[in-house]
């Protein structure tokens, strides 16, 4: 199909839309697609969540240059409420559920951030059981709750006082150093490959745990335990 597109069609323009990340990232590595836009979430005041992630960091940073901590502030939540959907549907965090389907930024982020850390912790159990050397694995647990704190993630679950609501209260240094934490924190739950940059997938998507990855396979972490 790809061949049947460059050789027939090298010069039409082709609006493609799809729910499979995989193919998407296919997509982008056979250069069919100049540029994408993901969807992640309505709601009824602003509509349709739309984010380019190469745009977002570079946004927030524009209003900071402009002082406008405010802008900035309700940039990096609405991207971490459209993030964390992706995030608690990859890691099958455990989100309550609302019959309405509107989840904020407090609904979303503690179960990721509790999922994330589950993962990482079936990956060294699972490295341990099979004589395997758990060092990566430890090594990606350190650096995440070293990264975690940084965005002082933890006092959302302990104190409801402490959110994001706040953030607009700050000074543009104070939240530039936010803004660099959370982007950070991210960075580590993606792929590190340029090429991928995928967030990481549990797979399969139901059933027993099985692999924590991305599409490329630069990162793979095994989540089966030997069994005794």
């Amino acid at each position: 199909m790809r061949e049947l597109l460059k050789q027939k069609f090298p010069n039409t323009q082709f609006v493609l839309t799809t729910h499979d990340g995989v193919w998407l990232k296919f997509m982008q590595s056979e250069k069919l697609v100049q540029s994408t836009l993901s969807f992640g979430g309505w709601t009824v005041d602003s509509g349709p969540q739309v984010w380019n992630e190469g745009h977002v960091w570079t946004q927030i940073q524009k209003h900071l240059a402009n002082d406008n901590v405010f802008l900035a502030a309700g940039t990096l939540r609405r991207y971490l409420e459209f993030t964390s959907t992706i995030l608690a549907d990859n890691l099958r965090a455990r989100i309550e559920y609302h019959g309405n389907g509107q989840y904020d930024l407090g609904d979303l982020w503690p179960g990721v951030l509790a999922a994330w850390k589950a993962r990482l912790k079936e990956a060294r159990d699972s490295a341990s059981s099979w004589g395997k050397n758990i060092q990566d694995a430890e090594a990606l647990q350190i650096e995440s709750k070293k990264r975690v704190a940084a965005t002082k993630s933890e006092e959302w679950m302990i104190n409801k006082a402490v959110h994001y609501n706040a953030w607009a209260d700050l000074q543009s240094k104070e939240f530039a150093a936010v803004v660099s934490s959370f982007q950070q924190l991210l960075q580590l739950m993606q792929c590190p490959n340029t090429d991928c940059g995928e967030f990481l997938c549990v797979s399969p998507i139901k059933g027993d745990k099985e692999v924590l990855r991305c599409s490329c396979s630069a990162v793979s972490l095994n989540l089966v335990p030997k069994k005794n």
